[in-house]
């Protein structure tokens, strides 16, 4: 994403002050923290346009494409 995330290669001159690398490490923790809460259940069940999506198409039966 930026230089300064590569410890080996950072020849940023903004390295030592710079505080983007914090707020982005901060903004992934949270992002992450954020799903904490949700499941897999919560994600698949009751879902019934996953479903139909997934659901096997039975033998000799013509496919169709499913529009998003």
């Amino acid at each position: 994403m930026v230089e300064c995330f590569a410890d080996a290669d950072n020849t940023c001159p903004l390295s030592s002050a710079c505080r983007l690398k914090v707020a982005l490490a901060d903004a992934a923790q949270a992002f992450y923290a954020s799903l904490d809460d949700i499941t897999l259940e919560s994600l698949v069940c009751d879902n019934h346009d996953l479903m139909r999506i997934l659901q096997p198409v039975a033998c000799g039966a013509q496919q169709t494409a499913v529009a998003s």
